[in-house]
């Protein structure tokens, strides 16, 4: 019998986390549902996949590592994102330099490595669908993820660490592992981490194909 292999692991462990997120307060329900829906209608490949032959990002190496995390779902996804860490495409951040200082040290310290996308970015992820993308980041200590915006509807799940976030003209919020945040439909938002690593998954439950813009004000 083939094993599963380490997309398959995550994708599990991703529907874990989001069904117990769904039992949380206020926790947005029909972004959250659409996300499992479209994680269930993938078709998922068998046996091990290979290494991409290049070093992990220093980033990655120094911060995707199994810790002490108490939330049980968001500990179990944790340890099979470390595990497979390895065998995901990992890449730095895309946005082009525009003359603000916060974009290079962005791009030292952010990861992302996306598992699922639509095949707009089919050179960079695992699978491909219309219907989802999942992604999962490591963003360094100390490191402000500029203000952006898309037309896709996101869910953003916290694995482990804390930071602040930001939605739209909201004030910065603390959160924590097995938080789940919604960004709608053009809201802006930011991410800033202070004295600990942030590793976290995104979902895209709309506009798959959407492109990503950094918004200064």
């Amino acid at each position: 019998m083939a094993s599963p292999s380490p997309l398959a692991d995550l994708v599990a462990a991703t529907q874990d986390a989001l069904q117990a997120a769904r039992l949380t307060f206020g926790a947005p329900i029909e972004e959250i549902d659409s996300a499992i829906a479209g994680l269930n209608g993938l078709t998922m490949p068998t046996g091990e996949a290979t290494d991409h032959g290049e070093a992990l990002p220093d980033t990655v190496a120094r911060y995707l590592k199994p810790g002490d995390v108490k939330h049980i779902e968001a500990r179990a996804l944790l340890e099979r994102l470390a595990a497979a860490a390895d065998r995901l495409p990992w890449s730095p951040a895309f946005y082009p330099e525009d003359g603000h200082a916060d974009i290079p040290l962005f791009w030292k310290n952010y990861a992302f490595a996306m598992a699922v996308s639509h095949s707009r970015w089919a050179d960079q992820a695992m699978l491909t669908s219309s219907e989802v993308g999942l992604s999962f980041t490591v963003q360094a200590p100390h490191t402000v993820y500029p203000e952006h915006a898309h037309t896709a509807v996101e869910l953003y799940y916290v694995i482990s660490g804390k930071a602040h976030w930001k939605r739209g003209t909201e004030p910065w919020v603390m959160r924590y592992p097995g938080e789940i945040i919604l960004h709608t439909t053009g809201m802006r938002h930011a991410m800033m981490t202070g004295d600990e690593p942030l590793v976290a998954c995104a979902m895209w439950v709309s506009h798959t194909d959407a492109p990503v813009v950094i918004v200064r004000s």
